[in-house]
């Protein structure tokens, strides 16, 4: 797994999981959308 190392990695990290082939995208999709929900709330605090 390629985790993102600084803050501004997250983006190209989510691109990367878009851009690669995935068998199941809308899980793929909710587990984006939970992720960069809690990185906007985090961000917020």
């Amino acid at each position: 797994h390629v985790v993102p190392r600084k803050t501004g990695d997250k983006l190209s990290f989510a691109k990367g999981m878009l851009v690669r082939r995935d068998s199941d995208r809308e899980e793929t999709g909710q587990l984006l959308r939970e992720a960069l929900a809690q990185v906007d709330s985090a961000g917020k605090d």
